[in-house]
Protein backbone atom coordinates (compact mmCIF):
# COMPACT_ATOMS: atom_id res chain seq x y z
CA UNK A 1 0.00 0.00 0.00
CA UNK A 2 2.92 2.71 0.69
CA UNK A 3 4.41 1.84 -2.66
CA UNK A 4 0.76 2.62 -4.53
CA UNK A 5 0.50 6.02 -1.97
CA UNK A 6 3.53 7.24 -3.70
CA UNK A 7 1.86 7.20 -6.94
CA UNK A 8 -0.20 9.78 -5.63
CA UNK A 9 0.70 13.28 -5.90
CA UNK A 10 -0.53 13.95 -2.30
CA UNK A 11 1.53 10.60 -1.51
CA UNK A 12 -1.35 9.45 0.89
CA UNK A 13 -4.46 7.24 0.00
CA UNK A 14 -7.79 8.63 0.74
CA UNK A 15 -9.94 8.26 2.91
CA UNK A 16 -13.57 8.43 3.29
CA UNK A 17 -13.60 12.01 4.68
CA UNK A 18 -11.75 13.10 1.44
CA UNK A 19 -15.17 11.80 -0.84
CA UNK A 20 -17.51 13.19 2.22
CA UNK A 21 -15.83 16.68 1.54
CA UNK A 22 -16.46 16.40 -1.90
CA UNK A 23 -20.04 15.96 -1.40
CA UNK A 24 -20.73 18.22 1.21
CA UNK A 25 -19.06 20.76 -1.23
CA UNK A 26 -21.57 19.61 -3.77
CA UNK A 27 -24.84 19.72 -2.02
CA UNK A 28 -23.60 23.27 -0.12
CA UNK A 29 -24.01 26.71 -1.04
CA UNK A 30 -21.00 26.83 -2.87
CA UNK A 31 -21.72 23.86 -5.18
CA UNK A 32 -24.79 25.78 -6.03
CA UNK A 33 -23.84 25.88 -9.95
CA UNK A 34 -22.03 22.70 -10.41
CA UNK A 35 -24.47 20.47 -12.22
CA UNK A 36 -24.42 17.73 -14.61
CA UNK A 37 -20.54 17.10 -14.27
CA UNK A 38 -18.31 14.19 -13.34
CA UNK A 39 -16.03 14.70 -10.04
CA UNK A 40 -13.01 12.79 -9.50
CA UNK A 41 -12.22 13.11 -5.99
CA UNK A 42 -9.12 10.77 -6.27
CA UNK A 43 -6.26 13.39 -5.26
CA UNK A 44 -4.77 13.34 -8.56
CA UNK A 45 -4.00 10.07 -8.53
CA UNK A 46 -5.09 9.21 -12.53
CA UNK A 47 -3.64 12.05 -13.46
CA UNK A 48 -0.25 11.05 -11.87
CA UNK A 49 -0.50 7.47 -12.96
CA UNK A 50 -0.97 8.56 -16.77
CA UNK A 51 1.66 10.91 -16.49
CA UNK A 52 4.15 7.81 -15.05
CA UNK A 53 2.77 5.52 -18.00
CA UNK A 54 3.78 8.47 -20.05
CA UNK A 55 7.33 8.36 -18.98
CA UNK A 56 7.83 5.07 -19.21
CA UNK A 57 6.84 5.20 -23.08
CA UNK A 58 9.18 7.91 -23.59
CA UNK A 59 12.06 5.52 -22.19
CA UNK A 60 10.80 3.11 -24.39
CA UNK A 61 10.75 4.68 -27.52
CA UNK A 62 14.29 6.67 -26.85
CA UNK A 63 15.88 3.21 -26.47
Amino acid sequence: MERLSKLSPRERLGAPEDVAAAASFLVGPDGGWINGQIMRANGGFVCSALLAGVRRAGRFFRD
